[in-house]
């Protein structure tokens, strides 16, 4: 069998600049879960 060698592209680290936004997109979403959650409520 021959495999594929391992590339950046295969990378979720990777340079794509709508990869890097949508793994920054789900960051500030669950932080922003993690912080409502920490808050009490009024």
């Amino acid at each position: 069998m021959n495999y594929e060698s391992v590339m950046p592209v295969h990378s979720w680290n990777s340079n794509h600049l709508m990869g890097r936004l949508l793994l920054f997109e789900l960051s500030v979403i669950r932080t922003t879960i993690i912080a409502r959650k920490a808050m009490p409520d009024s």
